[in-house]
């Protein structure tokens, strides 16, 4: 599975795409640091910073802002 993922991403990557997001949860799960050229965006933890931000009442940064 491993394999396959790095494959798709790296194809991604070579069409270039500036970043892979890994949209499954499975998937960061999978991917270690370095298995992609290109950076690679982990969806639920952005969604789990945003979710702490605004319990804290914090603004959002953008419309799709996932900046930590």
């Amino acid at each position: 599975m491993r394999r396959l993922i790095r494959e798709q991403g790296e194809g991604l990557a070579a069409q270039g795409a500036q970043a892979v997001i890994a949209g499954f949860t499975q998937i960061p799960i999978v991917l270690q640091d370095g298995d992609l050229s290109a950076p690679a965006v982990d969806a639920t933890l952005a969604l789990a910073f945003r979710a702490v931000r605004a319990a804290r009442g914090e603004k959002r940064r953008g419309v799709c802002s996932t900046a930590i």
